[in-house]
């Protein structure tokens, strides 16, 4: 799931997930304003989509006519991109050996959010999923983590290293900009939150992380 424009005009994406019958791939759009559905792309068996997944990561270029959906899980772990032309409504697939840089191994439930508008079409991604557990959603896997930067414009990644402490190895958290928190240099603020870690123990921790511009 990603938003995309600004609160009175703009829409939220899905993608995918885990449904009754098994992994999906479709794209639906929802307008919040008027509380209306629509379906962009169905999915299926098309070669054009992406493969049925669940725990991939989704968000928008900074004018909202691409979205970028990031790994997963479909049955295996994923390292791919898909990206997806929201005006076109049509997916062009990017495997793990188109990407450059500093390329993390395939994982899925990682924590991802755009960098915030210091760093536009830059998105940050934290730990994860590597190795999936034998008991499905009822255990933990071998979790990560490690940090990265992806540049949307080309898909070059490249690993963070922070001073100090951080965050435990995790899945299932959650990831935001913090609005507000630009400084005067370019640098911005995101906020982690929560999380499964590889105890099978739910976190409720919050930490910051300062990048600078």
């Amino acid at each position: 799931m990603c938003a995309a424009g600004e609160p009175e005009d703009g829409y939220i994406y899905f993608f995918g997930g885990c449904g009754v019958a098994g992994r999906l791939n479709d794209v639906w759009r929802l307008d919040p304003r008027k509380c209306q559905w629509t379906q962009l792309h169905a999915g299926g068996n098309s070669s054009e989509a992406p493969r049925p997944r669940g725990g991939s990561g989704l968000v928008a270029n900074s004018d909202g006519s691409r979205l970028f959906l990031l790994y997963g899980f479909s049955g295996e772990q994923q390292g791919d991109i898909a990206v997806f032309d929201v005006a076109k409504r049509s997916w062009e697939l990017f495997p793990q050996e188109a990407q450059k840089g500093d390329v993390p191994l395939p994982r899925s439930v990682f924590a991802m959010a755009p960098a915030g508008a210091a760093l536009p079409d830059q998105v940050v991604l934290f730990g994860g999923e590597r190795v999936a557990s034998d008991l499905g959603h009822e255990g933990a896997g071998a979790f990560a983590s490690d940090l990265y930067m992806l540049d949307l414009k080309d898909f070059c990644w490249s690993a963070l290293q922070t001073d100090g402490e951080g965050p435990k190895a995790r899945g299932w958290a959650g990831m935001a900009p913090l609005d507000g928190a630009t400084s005067s240099s370019g640098s911005s603020s995101m906020l982690l939150f929560g999380g499964l870690d590889s105890d099978n123990k739910r976190l409720g921790d919050a930490w910051e992380l300062v990048l600078e511009g």
